[in-house]
C-alpha cells in the first residue's frame, strides 16, 4: 500500500548468470494498481539496481550480504520487494530465532535492503517504518496457525486426547 493505493510490484531482473555478468544492474521496477483493472502498469527506469534476492551472483546477492553483515544466526524468510511512499524500491527481509532447539522460529528483526545503493537498515521486529507491507511472512503465519490448532491444550493433548485439536485446511 503506497499512500493508501494497493499496488503490486515487481523488479527487473536478470535471465541468467551471463546476462548480470554483461550488464551488471538491471535499470528499475514495474508497478501497477491492484485495485483499477483499467490501469496501465508503469516502468520506472534508469535506478541501476544492483542487488537482488533473484538472479544476482557473488556479492551483490542480498542473503550473503547480510550473512557478513552479522545476521547469519538468523533464519532468512524470502525478501519481499516493496517500495516506500516516495516509490524508493527497498528489499525487505525478515529474520527470526528459534526457540525450542532448531524450530518454533519468532520474529526477530526486519531489514530493509535498498537495491540501488546497498544501504541495510535493521530493525526489531514490530518497530519497522509503517510503509513495510510484509514483515510477517507468510509461511511463519501459516505454521502459528497450525501450532495454535495442534497445542492448543500442550503437547499430551495431541497424542492422548486429541480435544479441541483444529488442523488448518
Amino acid at each position: 500500500v503506497i499512500r493508501g493505493v494497493l499496488y503490486w510490484v515487481a523488479p527487473l531482473n536478470h535471465r541468467g548468470f551471463f546476462k548480470e555478468l554483461k550488464f551488471d544492474t538491471t535499470p528499475g521496477y514495474i508497478y501497477v494498481s491492484a485495485e483499477d483493472p483499467d490501469a496501465q502498469a508503469v516502468l520506472v527506469e534508469n535506478l541501476s539496481m544492483d542487488y537482488s534476492y533473484v538472479g544476482e551472483y557473488f556479492g551483490e546477492y542480498i542473503k550473503r550480504i547480510l550473512y557478513f553483515h552479522g545476521l547469519h544466526g538468523y533464519t532468512q524468510y524470502e525478501p519481499s520487494f516493496e517500495l516506500d511512499d516516495d516509490f524508493n524500491p527497498w528489499w525487505v527481509v525478515s529474520l527470526s530465532k528459534p526457540s525450542i532447539g532448531l524450530s518454533g522460529d519468532i520474529m526477530k528483526k526486519v531489514v530493509l535492503f535498498s537495491p540501488i545503493n546497498g544501504t541495510l537498515k535493521i530493525y526489531n521486529f514490530k518497530e519497522q517504518p509503517g510503509w513495510v507491507d510484509r514483515a510477517f511472512p507468510e509461511k511463519m503465519a501459516e505454521e502459528y496457525s497450525t501450532w495454535w490448532g495442534m497445542y492448543k491444550h500442550g503437547f499430551w493433548n495431541t497424542v492422548l486426547a486429541e480435544e479441541d485439536v483444529k488442523i488448518p485446511t
